[in-house]
């Protein structure tokens, strides 16, 4: 196939007008990708991405084109018809809606009511009956968690998935959630439909479930009861009765008997898939478009001990069970940072891949961020999840402007809470998006390359209930790692260049397996006997087994199986109580935790601990080789750095902290020994740094090349997402093979720009290949396409003033600046003449904002300058937010290649409007706001009793429209989402209010924003006069309001005034305002 050599022909610009002030081409999701029709609705192939939460029209400004709509209604309680959505969803600006479902958060004032009235089931539930109450292990219903009796994190957790009369509930609340959705005026802009916020119950030991328990166990073990008193320890049943579930184990009963609680946790684990896959199944059932339907499920499940044993999911098995449902997206909210954030996402796209590879499957991250980590960290860290199977994004939320200091719409956030200010990662967040949309079908398509070495780690879910919480982890609260802990040997595989699939029992098969050249085993100590033998086959054709401890001592009931040590040439004795190995690497002492001693046999000792005992083993196995490290490897630690992997996670919300290295001394020395017994193992790594070494060979993460159908091949580069201070990546050369041929050139991307490098690549040998990389700061992209659209790259823009991510321009208003867009032909073939395009925010200008490109040869490019000129008066100019600028590609009437980059606003300080009417949701220190002191008072007394509409809320009487919104997440709204709905608004009882605000000086008034409240009577008109003096008014303003408009923005013109009068108009009694706000000067 031809080669990609890439020459640039430069063309001369012609001038066209800009775009008018009168509409923004930018203001639609559509315009920032190319598989989005003008409504926003997706093409085949588009890519979801968004915010939970956030301003609608900054989330389309950044890129993205979806939004969470999350509705809470006890309607179905009452016997009610399910509300439709809310008219202010259906938005303008091409927002698409992952639109969620919460039947069991529904419940809680019923369960409130009966944990209060000292009952076990609810008050009926019309059509239904009662709902039985989830039990706990004292045989008393899980209480309330406002009395702090029991460590309960939600009270959804009273739920009891075993509780027919709730199962029903829960089907016919998801059935009318649907049913209200599709038909209605969003049903377009619907395009996956989700399940309950994080539910994932707790066990329940109610009668019901006892029964059940007792059913599942007689099957499990196949009538076999002297079967099952061998794994629970020598217990004494006669049969399968009620006897055997008379006592079932609380949480921390997990090492009393470890056979009956492995088998109580899947028994519990695999109803509750099965009560959550019914829902899904109904959900898509009902609606007549059969979208996708996925669960909001957690990170903290997958390997942290604590909530594995308190919360019961099992993501394999519920890969399994939904995959049908799901549209080919699992969901599951995921924070974190580099390895950990990447071996979490890969082991969830390994559990929803089907066995058979296939493409269109994927994890859709339902909520993500670095945590409050930096921007280059962000970056580091979310380029990566493109290559760890992640196929849809939803960030939690861009922040807002006077969230709590300690609550999540701050730690989460992009923007300052305080000053408004853009963080670090907002700009990379914006530029991953750009970076998607580039190649956003390739992305959505693209699966990890076939043929090429890897190997694979097992996540042992049954261990890791039975584990102990890691030594190295500061943090002694329930959302440490195991002791053997396992993500941290993938970081020292991937250190060593080793590409890591990370995969869950359902996948250890022989079709799966035969994609591995080796698989390793980290405290499997518990495998079922078909497990086992698909271990061996594996190994026995060819293959290596890494293993340490003893793996599949016990069976799936913790029954002694020994599968192993004969193969391994070994005789285990299992310890009392785990002991300590130790060793030296480079002069520094590492230790580990021990739970076996063995006895050589018929094996290589390649290694010995400090005592002279075997540290590692080697044994051929048929036609492959065992390597036995019988030790945890996973808990190896420096001595002097027991703190090695610093924790900051809060007990008090398990996504709100990140685990990360500390770097010290001798910080790569384990990695780089288990590499070395790797190789002697046979195990080659995949990639390697062979110049501009040193540090740069073990921060450096090349990951796995993915293609397309066509044969187009994208591998993302990154450091290792270091928290501080930021590690960069010197330029060098990089070996790694690749599929489909010899390669001579790519394109290198690189996260802290819009641009596009070509870089230099030959063949080594075989399929592996040498590229020449400039340095990393953060992350970036190699693209090897030569059957895909043109690309197209970006030149970094310079005004001589850069933003908090130290890339991004600051641009004033009326300042003039150059860009340049290159078009690369990577389409193989030659390409037609066409026009290269740039878009930029209304009231913009651009000079030659269209050039024609020439045919271009494959390889070949071409460049065309533009200049821009930002808005002269910097009216429609906000400080502190970014702009966009999307350059377009068009032949024969279609556009088919696209890039997007963006600039910061910096308006001049002295010209910025201030707030001028003291609104509660911004801080005293916000910069942008003036302390006036100002009130405001309605001309009809009668009205005032209506603001806020209820006064249990924190709003004061005659506060509703200065006392902030009503939503939970910083929107500025508190549109109807039933119970998500505070009571911080004003409903009138009259068509029409005046209202009079007396701000207590005169003021240049720059603007006005008018933000409605809940629905269904929206206004029609406003009228806006001012006064000096309090008695005289003039009407500056009569504007229709735009239907289904949350918010009304009013220009003044810098009219003088001390008291502004608003006259609001609906058409029928019963509107709502939610909050204004005067700004000016």
């Amino acid at each position: 196939m031809p080669s990609l050599r890439f020459f640039v022909i430069v063309l001369a610009a012609f001038a066209l007008p800009a775009a008018t002030a009168a509409s923004d081409p930018l203001e639609n999701s559509s315009a920032y990708s190319l598989l989005r029709n003008a409504d926003g609705s997706p093409r085949e192939g588009a890519y979801p991405m968004g915010f939970v939460r956030g301003r609608p029209e900054q989330v389309v400004q950044l890129g993205y084109n979806q939004a969470q709509d999350t509705a809470m209604f006890d309607s179905v309680v009452k016997g009610l018809p399910y509300p439709g959505p809310s008219a202010y969803l259906q938005s303008r600006l091409g927002l698409q809606h992952y639109s969620m479902a919460l039947p069991a958060d529904s419940l809680a004032g019923l369960f409130s009511a009966a944990l209060r009235n000292g009952a076990t089931q609810t008050g009926p539930v019309k059509g239904i009956g009662p709902l039985r109450l989830a039990i706990g292990p004292d045989g008393k219903p899980y209480a309330h968690p406002s009395e702090r009796t029991r460590d309960l994190p939600k009270i959804i957790d009273l739920c009891d998935v075993f509780d027919p009369n709730t199962r029903l509930f829960l089907k016919q609340y998801v059935t009318e959630h649907v049913k209200s959705r599709a038909g209605s005026p969003i049903d377009n802009s619907v395009v996956r439909w989700g399940l309950d916020n994080e539910w994932e119950a707790r066990p329940n030991h109610s009668p019901g479930a006892k029964k059940l328990f007792v059913e599942w166990l007689k099957r499990a073990y196949g009538g076999d009861i002297a079967a099952l008193n061998e794994a629970w320890g020598g217990t004494t049943f006669k049969k399968f009765d009620a006897r055997l579930a008379a006592h079932t184990p609380d949480v921390d009963e997990y090492a009393k008997n470890p056979g009956l609680f492995l088998d109580w946790c899947e028994f519990q684990a695999g109803f509750f898939t099965h009560v959550m896959a019914e829902q899904m199944a109904a959900m898509r059932e009902a609606d007549p478009r059969k979208r996708g339907v996925v669960h909001k499920s957690t990170q903290i499940t997958l390997e942290v001990p604590d909530c594995a044993r308190m919360r019961m999911m099992d993501h394999g098995s519920f890969a399994e069970a939904v995959r049908p449902y799901g549209g080919g997206l699992y969901g599951i909210d995921m924070y974190g940072a580099g390895d950990r954030q990447a071996y979490e996402a890969n082991y969830i796209y390994n559990c929803i891949r089907p066995a058979d590879r296939a493409p269109g499957f994927g994890v859709m991250l339902c909520e993500n961020n670095n945590h409050g980590g930096p921007g280059h960290q962000f970056a580091a860290t979310e380029w990566r999840l493109l290559a760890n199977g992640v196929k849809g994004m939803m960030y939690f939320t861009p922040g807002y402007i006077g969230a709590p200091k300690k609550d999540d719409f701050n730690t989460f956030a992009f923007i300052d809470p305080v000053t408004g200010r853009p963080k670090d990662k907002l700009f990379y967040a914006a530029r991953w998006a750009g970076a998607v949309h580039r190649s956003e079908k390739f992305w959505t398509d693209a699966v990890p390359a076939p043929g090429l070495p890897r190997i694979a780690m097992l996540v042992p879910k049954r261990d890791i209930l039975l584990s102990e919480r890691s030594d190295r982890n500061k943090n002694e609260g329930r959302f440490s790692y195991p002791r053997n802990h396992r993500w941290m040997v993938f970081r020292w595989l991937r250190e060593q260049g080793y590409w890591v699939d990370v995969l869950p029992y359902e996948k250890l098969r022989d079709d799966y397996l035969a994609a591995y050249d080796a698989l390793v085993l980290v405290g499997a100590e518990h495998l079922a006997p078909r497990e086992c033998e698909a271990i061996a086959r594996f190994t026995a054709s060819g293959r290596v087994l890494v293993a340490d401890t003893m793996p599949g001592y016990f069976d799936q009931h913790h029954r002694k199986l020994n599968a192993f040590a004969k193969p391994m040439g070994v005789e285990v004795t299992r310890l009392p109580a785990p002991g300590e190995i130790g060793f030296e690497l480079d002069g520094r002492r590492v230790a580990a935790k021990t739970p076996v001693s063995i006895t050589v046999s018929d094996a290589e000792v390649l290694a010995k601990d400090e005592k002279g005992a075997p540290l590692a083993l080697l044994k051929t196995f048929h036609d492959g080789r065992i390597l036995l490290l019988p030790f945890e490897l996973g808990s190896l630690v420096h001595d002097r750095k027991a703190d090695a992997l610093a924790s900051t996670q809060s007990v008090a919300a398990p996504t709100a902290g990140s685990e990360h290295y500390a770097a010290f001394p001798g910080e790569f020395d384990i990695g780089a020994w288990l590499g070395g017994l790797l190789a002697r193992a046979g195990v080659k790594p995949a990639t390697a740094v062979v110049s501009g070494g040193g540090d740069a060979t073990r921060i450096i993460r090349i990951e796995q090349p993915y293609v397309d159908a066509a044969g187009n091949i994208a591998v993302v580069v990154a450091d290792r997402a270091q928290l501080d201070p930021q590690e960069k990546i010197p330029a060098g050369e990089i070996e790694l093979p690749l599929p489909d041929g010899a390669w001579e050139s790519a394109l290198w991307a690189a996260a802290e720009d819009a641009g596009l490098h070509p870089v230099k690549v030959r063949r080594v040998s075989g399929a592996l290949h040498r590229v020449s990389l400039p340095e990393v700061a953060s992350a970036g992209v190699l693209y090897f396409f030569r059957k895909h659209d043109p690309l197209i790259g970006l030149s970094r823009i310079e005004t001589g003033a850069v933003s908090a991510d130290g890339q991004t321009a600051k641009v004033a208003p009326g300042a003039t600046f150059a860009v340049s867009a290159t078009l690369f032909n990577t389409t193989g073939a030659t390409l037609p003449e066409g026009g290269l395009r740039l878009l930029a925010p209304a009231g913009w200008t651009i000079s030659g904002s269209n050039a024609a490109t020439p045919a271009l040869a494959p390889g070949a490019s071409a460049e065309a300058s533009f200049t821009i000129t930002a808005e002269p008066d910097g009216r429609r100019m906000a400080p502190d937010w970014i702009y966009p600028l999307v350059a377009r590609w068009n032949t024969a009437g279609e556009d088919r290649a696209i890039a997007a980059t963006w600039v910061e606003g910096a308006p001049v300080p002295a010209d910025i409007p201030l707030l001028l009417t003291d609104n509660a949701r911004y801080p005293d220190d916000y910069p942008y706001k003036k302390k006036t002191g100002a009130t405001y008072r309605y001309t009809d007394p009668s009205w005032a009793a209506a603001d806020p509409i209820s006064k249990a809320g924190r709003t004061k009487p005659g506060e509703a429209l200065t006392g902030g919104f009503g939503s939970i997440g910083g929107e500025r709204n508190s549109f109807n989402r039933g119970d998500y709905v505070k009571t911080f608004y004003a409903r009138y009882p009259s068509r029409q209010v005046e209202v009079v605000f007396d701000l207590r000086d005169a003021h240049a008034l720059r603007r006005l924003n008018i933000v409605a409240g809940p629905e269904p009577v929206q206004p029609r008109e406003v009228r806006v006069l001012t006064s000096e003096d309090g008695g005289s008014f003039a009407l500056q303003k009569t504007i229709a309001w735009t239907a289904n408009e949350m918010e009304l923005i009013a220009g003044l013109d810098d009219v003088r005034a001390r008291h502004v009068k608003l006259v609001v108009e609906w058409p029928a009694a019963g509107g709502t305002l939610d909050e204004v706000e005067i700004w000016g000067r």
